[in-house]
């Protein structure tokens, strides 16, 4: 490296000479698991996951990287279920499912198996933190060197299924393993998304609970956060008599709605007890000092509707032309009100114009929580508002935030361990609405030992982060 004056003259030269390492080999010293593999440190015994099933799913796994085999070049993969392929080879007791292939240590060991993660190794990257025994080169090993693995690459395109029905099968399916083999598992899910019932009330949460409920040695741990530098996608208000609204701005390539033409704007989730509020869906015209251009007519959010069965409104301006027609989708779930709320044109066309911020509009009692954000295939909430000099009325605007960084709904549930990286976020909001913030330099991750025998988990341990 150097830095030349203007005449073109080399005034410095700097030069680096370092040996390369690996810096993941220190992560069982820093997080005490060297202690927990050894059966120090007030153990009554060692514990490296021998005789213990973890279970990953996730994108995959390379089952051929040495880490995932034993010392006679054997997988450590006694399962693989993937849901990507196009085939009905399942395993039994999922008759339903369209898709997938189940693989076991046979089909891997031969070289018949033809599943592989190869795009992010996110998998196998989780996988290996959890169970990789060093035989790569070793030094750098996981929380649980001596466990066997069944792995479940889930399909993140699915369509025709309840992809999160599709997570709580695999977790079904692993236990199920476990219980054949006469062991405990503990199944790892750093995976999920952001909408849908937050309460641990939907089909998939309640499928997981019953799982854990069923006997023990059985344990569900999933990722908690991982989205804090997406920006404003949550907004949870409460409603008062005064008509106060959110924006959301188009999103031309949504992604999770069968129409294209569809823009969604959110979901959202609201307490039955908390629905007695008014609505509406509004259209206001951003180039032009974000004037109302038309609205849908306000009507209650918790009656007047069939759960499951959408509704259509059309938005009509002041002349009775129709700007875009409203698509409002309400289901109850366990006393919430769970849906979706997307904006199309006429004839499920492109609607009239791509500059129109959409309002969420209430007034009455009660609160509701929103999820939007073109991220994750929705669109935007705006959070850069006009000056009330411009739009006196923004002084009832709800303003989006980052609060709710839960994944889903299974977090919430109390017999599942959600962990969080507090490296990603210094702060949380918990169940009562309270902000938390570590102080410098205190740590708060909690080093365990989980059931016996087991494997050890460095975790910041989240609870209550959810709502009801």
């Amino acid at each position: 490296m150097y830095n030349a004056s203007e005449n073109g003259v080399i005034e410095q030269v700097y030069f680096q000479i370092s040996q390369p390492k690996s810096l993941s080999d220190s992560a069982v010293i820093h997080h005490k698991a060297n202690l927990v593999h050894s059966g120090i440190g007030g153990l009554d015994t060692s514990y490296t996951g021998k005789d213990v099933i973890i279970g990953v799913v996730d994108q995959g796994i390379d089952f051929n990287h040495p880490d995932f085999k034993n010392e006679d070049g054997s997988t450590r993969v006694l399962r693989y279920w993937d849901h990507t392929i196009n085939n009905e080879s399942h395993p039994n007791f999922y008759d339903y499912y369209e898709r997938g292939v189940l693989w076991d240590s046979t089909s891997i060991n031969n070289g018949s198996c033809t599943s592989l993660e190869v795009s992010s190794a996110h998998g196998s990257t989780v996988a290996g933190m959890a169970a990789s025994n060093g035989m790569a080169n070793g030094t750098n090993k996981g929380f649980a060197p001596q466990a066997d693995l069944v792995i479940v690459e889930t399909d993140f395109n699915q369509t025709t299924n309840n992809w999160k029905l599709t997570i709580a099968d695999a977790c079904d399916y692993i236990f199920k393993v476990a219980d054949s083999l006469g062991k405990p598992a503990v199944i790892n899910l750093s995976l999920g998304d952001y909408y849908g019932s937050h309460d641990a009330t939907d089909p998939a949460a309640e499928l997981m609970e019953t799982l854990l409920d069923e006997k023990g040695g059985r344990i569900i741990v999933c990722a908690a956060g991982n989205s804090g530098s997406q920006g404003p996608y949550h907004v949870g208000a409460e409603v008062t008599s005064d008509t106060s609204f959110v924006w959301s701005i188009p999103n031309p390539n949504p992604t999770i709605v069968n129409n294209t033409s569809d823009v969604v704007i959110y979901d959202f989730v609201v307490d039955t007890s908390q629905a007695n509020f008014n609505f509406s869906i509004s259209a206001h015209d951003i180039n032009n000092n974000y004037s109302k251009r038309g609205a849908t007519s306000f009507g209650t959010f918790g009656s007047g509707f069939v759960s499951g069965t959408p509704i259509f409104e059309n938005i009509n301006n002041a002349n009775g032309d129709l700007i875009a027609v409203a698509f409002i989708y309400r289901e109850i779930q366990a006393g919430n009100i769970v849906g979706q709320i997307a904006v199309t044109g006429n004839g499920f066309s492109a609607i009239d114009s791509l500059n129109y911020a959409f309002g969420f509009q209430t007034y009455g009692e009660g609160h509701f929580d929103l999820w939007g954000g073109s991220f994750s295939g929705r669109s935007d909430f705006i959070s850069e508002t006009p000056n009330i000099s411009l739009f006196p009325e923004i002084i009832h605007y709800n303003m989006p935030d980052t609060l709710q960084t839960i994944v889903d709904s299974w977090n919430c549930s109390e017999k599942v361990i959600s962990v969080g990286n507090l490296r990603n976020r210094m702060s949380h909001v918990d169940f009562n609405g309270n902000t938390y913030t570590a102080s410098t330099g205190i740590a708060v991750a909690l080093n365990t030992a989980i059931s016996s025998p087991s494997i050890a988990y460095d975790v910041f341990l989240i609870n209550n982060l959810c709502f009801i």
